[in-house]
């Protein structure tokens, strides 16, 4: 990503014991894309389950418009491999449509890949956390000379 690490105070706790610490993304881009996103995880206790990492970019109206989801750091960090208070550092890209040209809500969250339920925060019990807007410019279409 190209901003700086945005530090989240207090740190974003899942199910009481998977904390978002940080996080960084691209702040603008155009369509056709790519979006980078960068997380910062850490667990407070030993974790038994491997959660799934979702990163998620949608329309300020809540349509879905790209999405990645995998084991944290492109599979090879499981979460029950993660000790407490070790920070894993998980980037995640996501490629948007040639279509899109208006700023993108990104969602981050983590859930069970057997049962597909999300984990939770505990204000309010919402299951992902809103990290950023992302400024996204139509594509821009090259000069035609003589045009």
């Amino acid at each position: 990503p190209t901003a700086e690490m945005a530090k989240l105070k207090p740190a974003l706790t899942f199910d009481k014991r998977i904390q978002l610490e940080a996080a960084a993304f691209t702040p603008h881009t155009q369509a056709n894309d790519r979006v980078t996103v960068r997380l910062i995880w850490a667990a407070t206790e030993n974790i038994t389950r491997s959660y799934k990492v979702f990163v998620h970019l949608y329309t300020m109206d809540g349509h879905l418009v790209a999405q990645h989801d995998s084991l944290p750091v492109n599979e090879l960090r499981p979460t029950w491999s993660w000790h407490p208070g070790e920070q894993i550092v998980d980037n995640h890209g996501l490629w948007l449509p040639a279509d899109v040209s208006e700023p993108l809500r990104l969602a981050v969250g983590l859930y069970d890949p057997e049962t597909n339920t999300r984990l939770t925060l505990p204000d309010g019990g919402l299951d992902h956390a809103d990290i950023g807007v992302v400024e996204v410019a139509p594509k821009s279409r090259p000069q035609v000379p003589g045009s």
